[in-house]
């Protein structure tokens, strides 16, 4: 192949004619050596950004870059799972959103606070209540009126 008919051009290592790209930054690179090269020289880690780490152009975007980041995100998704049976596991946390009777809850919800979800989610609507200490936690005045 002739470096006017490679779509990639020649290669910036060693200018021979280019068959790969760099996930990363998209050099061109004739071999694995000179892929290699590029790496050490640039510190350039070679594994592609997720697409929404990019900025968004619509004639990049692909079904390539968009299976790429689904599988990112269910990896994520998995690992999270592995991490929450592990301190499952080793009973770090129970199983259960309360703790053994007499003891302090996970959650830090009251039961007042947890039958207002509950009742909330019964009506279709997703409540979220706000971490303790949160100011507007403090200030929300919100309460369920079950009319």
């Amino acid at each position: 192949m002739e470096a006017s008919t490679s779509r990639l051009g020649l290669c910036k290592g060693c200018s021979q004619v280019a068959r790969y790209t760099c996930p990363a930054c998209a050099f061109p690179s004739c071999s694995l050596a000179c892929s290699k090269q590029h790496k050490v020289d640039s510190n350039c880690s070679g594994i592609a950004p997720p697409v929404w780490a990019l900025p968004l152009q619509a004639n990049q975007l692909g079904w390539g870059p968009l299976m790429r980041d689904q599988s990112y995100i269910s990896g994520v998704g998995r690992k999270a799972e592995e991490v929450g049976r592990q301190l499952v596991g080793d009973k770090l946390i129970p199983t259960s959103r309360r703790v053994e009777e007499g003891a302090s809850r996970l959650d830090d919800k009251t039961d007042k606070e947890d039958k207002l979800v509950r009742d909330a989610r019964s009506e279709g609507v997703e409540l979220v209540l706000l971490p303790k200490g949160m100011s507007r936690r403090v200030r929300n005045g919100s309460r369920w009126d079950p009319k």
